[in-house]
C-alpha cells in the first residue's frame, strides 16, 4: 500500500535562519540604544553648561555694590561692570573663599568659589579652556566646553552685557 509520511515542525535548517534574522535585528537595536544613551549623556552636559553659565550671570548680576567713582549716586550697580573680580582664565584657577554676608570683591571670589565647585561637580571631562573673560567696559563672555563620551568637544558660549 502506498503510505503518506506528513511531518510537522521546522527543519534545523529553517530555525537557523530564524536565528541570524534575529541576530541582526537584535544587534541593530543594542547599536541604536548605545546611540541613543550618548545623544542623552551629551544632552545632559548640555543643559547642565548652559545652566551653569546663566548661573554665574546671575551672580554677576546680584553683586551690587556703590560705584567708588560717583559718591552721590543712590543705586547700586553690578560689581562685574566696575573691575575684572570675575574674569576667570580657567578652571584650575579658581579662588578659594566663601563668605556669607559680604559684598564686593569679596562676594565676587565667594561665588566663584562655589560656581567652580558647581561646575567640577556637574561636568566631571571639564577642559581647561573653560573661562569667564571681559568683553569690553560691561561685557562678559562665559565659555563652558567639556570632553564628550565620543571624543568630540562639548561647548556653551555666553556673552552678555551687565
Amino acid at each position: 500500500m502506498y503510505s503518506t509520511h506528513h511531518t510537522e515542525g521546522f527543519t534545523l535548517i529553517e530555525v537557523m535562519i530564524a536565528v541570524v534574522i534575529l541576530a541582526i535585528g537584535l544587534l541593530g537595536m543594542a547599536t541604536l540604544m548605545t546611540q541613543s544613551l550618548q545623544s542623552s549623556e551629551s544632552a545632559y552636559s548640555r543643559g547642565q553648561a548652559s545652566l551653569l553659565a546663566y548661573d554665574i550671570i546671575d551672580r554677576m548680576r546680584a553683586n551690587k555694590v556703590l560705584d567708588p567713582d560717583k559718591p552721590n549716586q543712590n543705586f547700586r550697580i553690578s560689581q562685574a561692570t566696575l573691575n575684572n573680580d570675575y574674569v576667570l582664565a580657567n578652571p584650575t584657577a579658581c579662588p578659594n573663599a566663601i563668605c556669607d554676608d559680604c559684598e564686593g570683591t569679596e562676594k565676587a571670589i565667594s561665588d566663584l568659589t562655589q560656581w567652580c565647585t558647581e561646575l567640577n561637580g556637574s561636568l566631571p571631562n571639564l577642559l581647561p579652556s573653560t573661562s569667564i573673560t571681559r568683553n569690553g567696559a560691561n561685557g562678559y563672555i562665559v565659555e563652558v566646553q567639556w570632553q564628550e563620551p565620543s571624543g568630540d568637544v562639548g561647548s556653551v558660549r555666553v556673552e552678555v552685557e551687565l
